[in-house]
C-alpha cells in the first residue's frame, strides 16, 4: 500500500476508534485494533491482492487480546473471524479509498452486532480449554512484568525474555520461536494499547477453572 493511502486509511480509521498496531509479526502487517465497551479487542487487517496492484480487502477478528487470526486459526471458534469474501477494492483515488473506507465502516457494526455474545460463544466451543490455556500465559506474562518493574526501554526484547522462561515452566506448545514471538508481541500491545477492562478481562478468563 502506498504511504499516502496508508496515512490515509489511518487518518480515516482513527475516527472510528482504530489504532495502527505497529508492533506485529511481519512488516508487511496492516492491521488495526480498537478496544470495545465490554473490553473485547476489534482487530481489522487490510490484505493485499497477490493478483493486482492497489487492490484489497479487509478482514476483522474479535478476542480477549491482539492476536490475528491468520496466525493462530486454530483456538478461537470461525464466528469470530471474519473475511470479505471475494470481495476487493481498488484504491487509487480518493473516492475509491472513501468508498473502501464505508465498506469497512457499515461491515463492522454488523460483525460487532453479530458477536454480541462472544463470550458465550467461546464457552460453548470445543476449543475454549485451549484458549483459555493461551490467556493463562499471556496474563503470566503480562503479570511478571509488573512485578518485575522492567522499563519500557527495550520492552519488546524483555517480555521476549520473560515469555521463554514462562513457556518453558508451564510446558506450554508455544515453547518455540514463532509461539515466542506471538505471546510477547501479543503482551506488547496490551501494555501499549489495553485499558484496565481489557486486562481484567484476560486475567478473569485465565483464572478460570
Amino acid at each position: 500500500m502506498k504511504k499516502t493511502t496508508k496515512a490515509q486509511l489511518k487518518q480515516k480509521l482513527a475516527t472510528l476508534g482504530y489504532t495502527y498496531l505497529e508492533t506485529t509479526r511481519s512488516k508487511s502487517d496492516i492491521i488495526f485494533c480498537k478496544e470495545q465497551d465490554n473490553g473485547l479487542i476489534l482487530s481489522l487487517a487490510i490484505e493485499q491482492s497477490r493478483l493486482y496492484t492497489h487492490t484489497f480487502t479487509y478482514s476483522f477478528y474479535i478476542a480477549m487480546s491482539y492476536t490475528w487470526a491468520l496466525y493462530v486459526p486454530g483456538f478461537l471458534p470461525s464466528e469470530v473471524y471474519q473475511r470479505m469474501g471475494n470481495l476487493w477494492w481498488k484504491i487509487e483515488t480518493n473516492e475509491e479509498l472513501e468508498t473502501f473506507f464505508d465498506a469497512i465502516q457499515t461491515a463492522e457494526k454488523k460483525f460487532v452486532a453479530e458477536n454480541r455474545n462472544l463470550l458465550s460463544i467461546l464457552q460453548d466451543s470445543g476449543k475454549y480449554k485451549e484458549y483459555r490455556t493461551y490467556l493463562h500465559v499471556l496474563y503470566a506474562i503480562l503479570k511478571a512484568f509488573r512485578e518485575q518493574a522492567l522499563s519500557n526501554e527495550n520492552l519488546l526484547e524483555s517480555l521476549e525474555e520473560i515469555t521463554r522462561k514462562i513457556v518453558k515452566e508451564k510446558k506450554d506448545i508455544r515453547n518455540n520461536k514463532g509461539g515466542i514471538s506471538l505471546l510477547s508481541i501479543d503482551a506488547y500491545n496490551c501494555l501499549h494499547l489495553s485499558t484496565e477492562k481489557n486486562l481484567k478481562l484476560i486475567e478473569d478468563m485465565a483464572d478460570q477453572k
